[in-house]
């Protein structure tokens, strides 16, 4: 997904048009760096009961990429 939306961006850009972040991207960037950051504080402090927690917050992000991608309009 992430491959799709760079390559849509470069070509917006090499058409001369505007390439501006959507709020469901930013979103997704956020969430991203949330469930990452669980998931690194999981293994770090040997807390396996987080993992759940990093990996629905994952999913949320994909989610998001895929809202993204729709909105972005590629």
């Amino acid at each position: 997904l992430e491959l799709a939306l760079v390559t849509g961006g470069i070509i917006r850009k090499r058409m001369k048009l505007r390439v501006m972040a959507n709020v469901i991207g930013k979103a997704k960037m956020a969430t991203q760096f949330l469930g990452i950051t669980i998931l690194l504080i999981s293994v770090w402090t040997a807390t396996p009961a987080l993992l759940p927690l990093a990996v629905a917050t994952l999913v949320v992000a994909i989610l998001l990429a895929v809202g993204s991608l729709f909105t972005y309009g590629l």
